[in-house]
């Protein structure tokens, strides 16, 4: 476990936030110095460090590939992995009903998540699975630019990839289309769609 200086005042132990100053060289590992009285009475630091802290843990899984890999080890010979975004996420909530309740139909939907976070799990969450099939669906996110800005051509090439991935290890695949939206420029860094 590391110890690292985010910004004066912020200093990140593993991936915990901790409020303080420098660290102290003779104290040993994760203590720190306080900090001054003006950065502890700044209402918005905490709100910050939470900020800092979590992007830092975002950062060091982009793909989130942490989000599966033990329920991984526990699927045998599924007949279809279902690899996608929110929407593929929710499908697995019991309100749903109890479709992924058979072994056979494996949800790997990530909420948020664009098609280059899902073509660098995809290795992970479907071909190391060896399904008949993967039906995937992405595209929502990267029209939203939750991780900037894409063309569609860079959205078309990600599913490709995915699809040629799965042709080659002999998968076969299904692409679902997007669901209408409109007017979705969440991120406002987004290109116009």
């Amino acid at each position: 476990m590391g110890v690292r200086r985010m910004a004066y005042g912020v200093v990140v132990i593993g991936a915990t936030a901790v409020l303080g100053g420098p660290v102290s060289a003779q104290g040993g590992r994760g203590q720190v110095q306080p900090l001054p009285p003006a950065l502890t009475d700044c209402t918005s630091l905490a709100s910050a460090v939470r900020t800092v802290a979590a992007n830092d843990a975002r950062l060091r899984d982009w793909p989130n590939l942490a989000r599966y890999r033990e329920a991984n080890h526990a699927v045998s010979q599924p007949t279809a992995v279902f690899m996608g975004d929110s929407i593929t996420d929710i499908w697995q909530q019991p309100r749903f009903g109890d479709f992924f309740e058979n072994p056979a139909y494996v949800d790997r939907g990530i909420g948020g998540q664009t098609t280059p976070q899902m073509l660098l799990r995809f290795r992970a969450d479907v071909i190391n699975l060896h399904p008949k099939v993967v039906v995937i669906l992405g595209g929502t996110n990267d029209i939203a630019g939750n991780t900037g800005p894409m063309t569609d051509e860079e959205i078309e090439g990600n599913l490709q990839s995915m699809a040629e991935l799965a042709d080659a290890a002999g998968i076969k695949v299904v692409l679902s289309s997007l669901t209408p939206v409109a007017a979705y420029h969440t991120n406002p860094n987004a290109a116009p769609r």
